[in-house]
């Protein structure tokens, strides 16, 4: 193998999507633009401000969640995070499995809106809560350590699934820091097959309030800004497989 910059661009850009840096596919990209990939993906990198294994959580997490189910990559950084010497605990307590609350957070103001228009009577804005309703909300400040106001329809319309949900999320014992587990909660959000804006502004609050620094957030924010490259392995896979070429590969996404 060269030591030419090229070279040691496509290097990076095998890590980086999980292939070996021998991969035949990944030689069809253009040479120019792996090098400008590379000066991408070393930009994010740049100021290691998150640790290598604290990276690699905030990989799986955004591999395995509802939007992207990307189980080569899952793979490829679990391995990397177990070599880092992330415990399986923490891997198991990522919570990201609970993406789907925010189906509640976004479609049950819709609803309320709707209900409305529809002449039905619901809360108007600065509504007391009931007594159950501030009984709810005190429990979920206890589970969560925060109140959240996006919460606050669902907790008129239906505080049983609120509730539910958040002792769900709440974690006793936490093998994660808090100050990460917000850093990866904003990265799900910001995550450009989800772009939940509401939780993006209450994960990036919640951790600097828990001592996260601009430069945490901004290079969680770079790194989730990558995800997209993964998908070269489907443009080069795709001509392998139509050009009769599958043997040239050597990895599937999942190889570190």
């Amino acid at each position: 193998m060269t030591t030419t910059p090229v070279s040691e661009a496509h290097r990076v850009l095998a890590y980086d999507v999980g292939c070996d840096v021998d991969d035949l596919s990944l030689h069809r990209i253009d040479d120019a633009y792996v090098e400008r990939y590379a000066a991408l993906s070393r930009a994010a990198h740049r100021r290691g401000a998150l640790r290598e294994a604290e990276r690699e959580l905030l990989w799986i997490a955004v591999f395995a969640s509802a939007h992207l189910h990307d189980a080569a990559a899952v793979q490829m950084h679990t391995r990397r995070a177990l070599a880092a010497g992330v415990t399986s605990a923490q891997i198991l307590s990522l919570r990201v499995e609970t993406l789907g609350t925010h189906t509640m957070s976004f479609a049950v103001p819709i609803l309320l809106e709707e209900l409305a228009a529809a002449g039905h009577a619901t809360p108007a804005a600065g509504t007391a809560l009931t007594a159950a309703q501030e009984a709810v909300k005190q429990q979920l400040i206890e589970l969560r350590g925060w109140w959240n106001e996006g919460w606050l329809p669902l907790l008129h319309t239906d505080p049983h699934f609120l509730l539910a949900t958040h002792r769900l999320l709440a974690t006793e014992n936490d093998p994660l820091d808090p100050r990460l587990r917000e850093l990866i909660y904003m990265a799900l959000d910001v995550s450009t097959a989800h772009l939940y804006p509401p939780g993006a502004r209450a994960h990036m609050r919640n951790a600097l309030r828990l001592g996260a620094t601009e430069e945490h957030i901004l290079e969680v924010l770079e790194l989730v800004a990558l995800v997209g490259y993964r998908s070269l392995l489907l443009l080069t896979g795709g001509l392998d497989a139509a050009q009769g070429h599958p043997a040239e590969r050597l990895c599937a996404g999942g190889i570190s």
